[in-house]
């Protein structure tokens, strides 16, 4: 889905417009009352969109994971502006999900490393 944005970018950096501080659980997986949120991502992106000269009602064609008895690649067409809903959606849920995995690693690593206020 990346890559329908026309620019290079990771989706961490679009996780970091979501949340304040991407190793705090609360701004993880609540949001503090300082998280940007949803909609600071969604200007990023129609931004983006704007600089390219595509429009609400043009036509996005992007590639997304489906997973049903097993993962497959779909084809997918939609306009720019229900790409967008989407894009946040996903985001906003990989970073509910993202959260909790990559502070339990750094958890983890710290306490590997000899950090005794972390348990595992």
């Amino acid at each position: 889905m990346l890559a329908a944005l026309l620019i290079k970018i990771d989706y961490k950096d679009l996780i970091n417009k979501i949340v304040c501080d991407d190793t705090s659980r609360t701004c993880m997986i609540h949001r503090c009352a300082l998280c940007p949120g949803k909609e600071n991502v969604k200007h990023f992106i129609d931004d983006v969109f704007e600089e390219a000269d595509i429009g609400e009602d043009d036509l996005i064609q992007f590639s997304q994971w489906q997973t049903t008895d097993r993962s497959t690649i779909i084809n997918r067409q939609e306009t720019q502006d229900t790409f967008c809903e989407l894009l946040v959606s996903k985001l906003d849920e990989l970073t509910t999900h993202h959260g909790p995995s990559s502070l339990h690693s750094g958890i983890k690593r710290e306490f590997r490393q000899g950090d005794s206020n972390y348990i595992t």
